[in-house]
């Protein structure tokens, strides 16, 4: 790998959307071009670019064990042909072409939706709402474990492993994110309804994939929720042609109009917390080592999410927003 940055996103790359999937599993020698396909299939339309980055990165993958004598020489399933194409049915995109800003709910209709979110009652619903709360990836917030939470703290926080994330925030150190009120409130929300099924001492993963092994049906694959599950709540229960990933867009177009009181054109926050909060890169030059011994700007970022959290879910007394049921009702 050139660089640490490039070998994170090989890595989160192919755990995103490999992970799971048979071919995580198979044997370097027992790899077939269905199983390529399993992978490419879902993301190939709606993610071009990065889906042909995975197919290109499973290519190598697959070429290096061929060359080191594990499997044949002769075929690599992965590498592009008509063939492929003709299952895709999409031209692979021009080489230095970027995937492109994710669609995005605009940040002052957020608070609007938030409120429809509430309103549904289902876990997908809350999905979102902490989603959009937390200016995270989605591959972060489905994966949340209650052992993760410390929600009684007087500055309640989650800590993520940094394997988790697509580029690690803070080397191998977990990245500590501190929790608005309305965060809280949703998590312990959530985490009761799993109790009252699971049982108190039973539950693990704050979003589970599905609570049928429990009810008698399929186990999951997975034991957590599909990425792809609360982006198709969004599209087709909620009606918003955005998607989850761009909840990160409204959060940066937020604090991009956020100045300090008194000080026309002065930035609110700094930019650095703005980036530690959605869990970006430690920033180069000499205050990158002080940050890091920070925990990355702690305290400035709860300041920052206390703030997001206001503006999407206002406190009642505070709201603008009419609840839906008052709404259906006048």
């Amino acid at each position: 790998m050139k660089n640490e940055n490039h070998r994170d996103k090989w890595e989160g790359s192919l755990k995103n959307h490999v992970e799971g999937k048979l071919l995580w599993r198979l044997p370097v020698d027992q790899v077939m071009v269905k199983d390529v396909l399993e992978v490419l299939d879902p993301i190939w339309n709606e993610i071009t670019p990065m889906a042909n980055e995975v197919r290109y990165r499973i290519e190598m993958i697959l070429d290096d064990a061929a060359n080191r004598g594990f499997r044949s020489a002769d075929v690599n399933p992965a590498r592009w042909t008509k063939a492929l194409q003709h299952s895709l049915g999409k031209k692979r995109p021009e080489s230095g072409q970027t995937r492109g800003s994710m669609a995005s709910v605009d940040y002052e209709d957020l608070p609007a939706l938030m409120v429809r979110l509430r309103d549904k009652q289902t876990q997908s619903a809350r999905g979102l709402y902490a989603t959009a709360l937390s200016v995270l990836r989605t591959q972060e917030i489905v994966r949340m474990r209650k052992c993760e939470l410390d929600l009684d703290a007087e500055q309640p926080t989650w800590s993520i492993p940094h394997e988790r994330f697509k580029i690690s925030p803070h080397k191998k150190d977990p990245f500590i994110v501190p929790l608005a009120p309305q965060f809280v409130a949703i998590l312990r929300e959530q985490i009761g309804e799993l109790e009252q099924i699971y049982g108190a001492d039973r539950v693990d993963y704050i979003w589970p994939s599905s609570t049928a092994g429990t009810r008698g049906g399929k186990p999951p694959k997975n034991p957590w929720m599909s990425h792809n599950t609360m982006l198709k709540y969004l599209k087709e229960s909620m009606g918003v042609e955005a998607t989850v990933h761009g909840f990160r867009a409204s959060f940066i177009s937020w604090t991009d109009d956020q100045f300090l009181e008194g000080h026309e054109g002065a930035p609110k926050y700094h930019k650095d917390a703005i980036a530690f909060c959605k869990a970006a890169k430690n920033p180069s030059g000499k205050t990158m080592e002080k940050y890091r011994r920070s925990k990355l700007m702690l305290a400035a970022r709860a300041v920052i999410m206390r703030d997001w959290a206001n503006h999407c879910a206002p406190p009642l007394e505070k709201s603008n927003v009419t609840p839906i049921r008052q709404a259906q009702a006048a």
